[in-house]
Order: structure tokens, then sequence, then C-alpha cells
């Protein structure tokens, strides 16, 4: 395996590690983005708090 082969293989690995994290900070933020828009009945319907909602919308996208 030459030299380019492998560094083609690098980049293509990393490229493709950067759009799943990308498409994974993505998901989160449209998902606290419909949380946020959650009213206490729908809450109630999933098992959550307000202060359950207030404390994961108040998330930025890279944390978990």
């Amino acid at each position: 395996m030459g030299i380019k082969n492998i560094l083609h293989k690098t980049a293509a690995s990393y490229f493709s590690e950067l759009k799943g994290q990308c498409q994974l900070w993505q998901y989160r933020v449209e998902g606290r983005q419909n949380l946020a828009k959650m009213d206490a009945r729908l809450l109630k319907d999933i098992g959550l708090t307000e202060s359950d909602r207030l404390r994961e919308i108040s998330k930025p996208f890279w944390q978990e």
C-alpha cells in the first residue's frame, strides 16, 4: 500500500467521522429546539419537568 493510499484512507476516515459528528450536533440542536416548544402537557406526557426542559435546552450543541 502506497503513501497516497494511506493518506486517502486517512482523509476519508477523518471526513466520515467529521460528517457523523456534525450530524449528531444537528440532531441535538433540532431535538432541543423541539423540546423548547413543548408545553407543560407534552412535557408531562414524556415524563419531564419544566426544570428538566430548561436544563436540557440550555446545553450547547456539543454537550451530550
